[in-house]
């Protein structure tokens, strides 16, 4: 479950021309914060198995399983280099962490977000991140975007289209302006949906998503705000 081995490679980007090749889709479990879900996920219901074959990680609702290319920078760089990938927006996948208490989920989340700014430190022309946030609280959601725009190579902010159970396009009455990001986070990120998926984003770094169509959703957060 180490992430060492990717100092063992030179991952260069490609020098094919002026267009690089990006993928968007890239699902990632830091080591840590699989270190931080083994240890306090028991307590939530929670559970992490790892054995040769891979890893079964799981919750009282949602049960995923992955293999070591999902957690080790060395792999993952190298599958970049078979692919002939120059970079990848790196995203946390199911369960997320949304299942959790709000002070787990957080903790959670951080976890995440540190990771990712680690792992584009590391390798900067190849691993941008895109953040994870507890929405099930909207106000730690808030103040954890706001830190993690902050974060080296933080590109933008992977976002389920539901959380337990409730629709982005739910309009029922809520504190859905609790979660519009204050100054200076605003100016930087950008949020839409895609796919099922939604995708909050640094305007600048020329992440190109080409073919993008907008999924449903009942709110859009850019510069300013937009009316669905």
């Amino acid at each position: 479950m180490t992430e060492g081995t990717a100092a063992r490679h030179d991952h260069a980007p490609s020098t094919r021309g002026a267009r690089r090749v990006v993928d968007i889709h890239a699902h990632w479990y830091p080591a840590d914060w699989l270190k931080l879900f083994e240890r306090d996920g028991p307590a939530e219901g929670a559970k992490l198995e790892h054995k040769a074959s891979g890893y079964s990680i799981r919750t009282e609702r949602i049960v995923n399983a992955f293999d070591e290319q999902f957690v080790d920078l060395g792999l993952r760089l190298d599958g970049m280099d078979r692919q002939r990938v120059d970079v990848q927006a790196l995203s946390l996948t199911a369960p997320m962490v949304y299942w959790a208490s709000p002070g787990f989920g957080l903790a959670l989340a951080q976890a995440y977000n540190d990771a990712a700014a680690a792992a584009h430190a590391s390798h900067p022309d190849r691993l941008v991140g895109l953040a994870m946030l507890p929405m099930q609280a909207p106000e730690l959601a808030l103040k954890e975007l706001e830190r993690a725009a902050k974060l080296p190579g933080m590109r933008g902010m992977y976002l389920a289209t539901h959380v337990n159970n409730i629709d982005l396009d739910d309009r029922r009455p809520r504190a859905d302006n609790a979660l519009l990001p204050q100054e200076p986070a605003r100016q930087s990120l950008r949020y839409r949906c895609r796919g099922g998926v939604a995708h909050l984003r640094r305007s600048a770094g020329r992440i190109s998503e080409a073919g993008d169509q907008p999924a449903s959703c009942g709110w859009d957060i850019s510069v300013a705000h937009r009316s669905p």
